[in-house]
């Protein structure tokens, strides 16, 4: 297994994270922070003790449970902030040794980037919980053909947690693929937020005008949900009210698919959602930096279908200028446990145990940036999204069924010759998996029928439709 400190820096060497991976302990980085006297307090920074007055503000790469031993080994560390794989805060320089010693990666950063504005400036640009409900019921009333607006339940606080689910002929039952974006589990990551509402709209107001913004409309079930952790957005944490950090409260690989019970009421109510359904495709989105973050978050192993992940993680962040410029992932993209190690993440939940390719994309580098700048996110992250949504037509579709009854059998689909993750059909028969261009074997399994294999073709940016019947042994 590879050392805390290959783990935390091999998504500097991502290009050859396939040899990385299994190759053993990479070489440690040499962090960056630079010597220069941290800035006074603004106004409105939190009170914090004195510390001395050459202290530098810095970002580690680290998670929360971390902090017990960054402030053990470096005992002059305030924290500041803690968000998706980084904990910020202020250090004496006697200190940074120490850190050095610990083995964690760090940076010099502005403290301003960190803060949560308050009152008025907060909400400047950003939808309320009650805008934001109201404006997706508007919608759902305006496009009945198109949108439907479901809750999944309710959060600690009695608020509903909203999906728009957005398809032609939205409220009959359908064999499409399934594709979900969700954003803010974490309650101060909110760009996202306005990313999918923004969508959400694209998507209803041009469809039927715009081919491009028609075809996913009419091919999948596209789900939305804008706010996971409203309550954490309204207390402007990134927790939600019982200071659960969502994304760490899914099961993880050691514990099973896990019950529900225990978990946070939002983490049951996307269990719960997930299982009765099959999703093809998922993204959720965060911020504190900007990459698409790809499976497994909590091993080394890189995931089966990883050509089709990296192609899509690819496509996402090639049309994000900002995200493929970055100079901390190369081209944008990052595996997640090669970036920092992640327990409990609803990510690797999704694909491990649900079957859906899940991505984390990180959006803003700043978690609530000023609402005058969310323009600039949305035309950063416009065409991404769309292509997000039609990579989601690419491979094989089709049905399985008993070649005497014709009724739909349960059945595993699998494409061989390639480390791929097979998939199972629904109750209709019906099945999707993902896949990149190319001649396959396609493989159909089901107890007490004979197996059933063909060479199929997929085809350039589209689905291979495909239908089968089993016969009975």
């Amino acid at each position: 297994m590879m050392n805390r400190a290959a783990r935390r820096f091999a998504f500097m060497l991502f290009p050859v994270m396939i040899a990385a991976a299994q190759a053993g302990p990479l070489t440690q980085l040499k962090n960056t922070a630079q010597a220069e006297a941290a800035p006074a307090p603004s106004a409105g920074e939190p009170s914090r003790h004195t510390r001395a007055a050459d202290a530098l503000y810095i970002k580690v790469t680290a998670n929360e449970e971390d902090l017990a031993a960054i402030q053990a080994g470096a005992a002059s560390f305030e924290r500041d902030d803690i968000g998706d794989r980084y904990i910020t805060g202020y250090i004496g320089r006697q200190d940074l040794a120490a850190l050095d010693k610990l083995g964690f990666r760090y940076s010099r950063t502005d403290s301003r980037d960190f803060r949560i504005p308050s009152g008025k400036e907060a909400l400047k640009g950003y939808h309320t919980y009650e805008t934001l409900t109201s404006e997706l019921q508007e919608l759902a009333r305006k496009y009945p053909a198109l949108a439907s607006l479901t809750s999944i339940g309710k959060t600690v606080q009695g608020r509903d947690m909203w999906f728009m689910k957005i398809s032609k002929n939205v409220t009959q039952d359908s064999s499409k693929p399934s594709v979900r974006l969700s954003a803010a589990m974490h309650g101060d990551e909110v760009v996202g937020t306005e990313l999918t509402m923004n969508l959400i709209s694209l998507l209803l107001e041009n469809y039927g005008s715009d081919p491009r913004i028609t075809a996913p409309v009419d091919n999948l079930e596209i789900w939305i949900m804008p706010s996971t952790n409203p309550d954490g957005t309204v207390l402007r944490q990134r927790y939600n009210a019982k200071r659960v950090d969502l994304n760490r409260n899914f099961p993880d690989f050691n514990s099973g698919p896990g019950s529900p019970a225990g978990r946070a009421p939002e983490t049951v109510n996307m269990m719960n959602f997930l299982a009765a359904r099959h999703f093809t495709l998922g993204a959720n989105f965060h911020g504190g930096a900007v990459v698409v973050n790809m499976p497994w978050d909590t091993i080394a192993a890189l995931p089966p279908d990883q050509a089709y992940i990296e192609a899509v993680s690819l496509k996402y962040s090639k049309t994000n200028e900002p995200m493929y410029a970055s100079h901390s992932f190369p081209k944008g993209i990052t595996n997640g446990y090669a970036w920092y190690k992640v327990t409990g993440g609803m990510q690797d939940w999704s694909y491990y145990y649900q079957n859906e390719i899940h991505l984390t994309i990180e959006v803003s580098g700043i978690k609530w940036p000023s609402g005058d700048t969310l323009n600039k996110f949305w035309d950063d992250n416009r065409e991404s999204l769309l292509g997000f949504l039609e990579s989601a037509l690419q491979g094989v579709h089709g049905r399985v069924i008993d070649k005497s009854t014709k009724l739909p059998l349960a059945a595993e689909v699998s494409l061989q010759g390639i480390d791929s993750k097979a998939v199972s059909s629904d109750a209709s028969g019906v099945f999707h998996k993902l896949a990149l261009p190319g001649d396959y074997i396609l493989s159909v399994k089901s107890e007490k029928y004979a197996p059933y294999s063909q060479p199929i073709t997929i085809p350039e940016g589209g689905l291979f439709d495909f239908s089968v019947e089993l016969s009975p042994l």
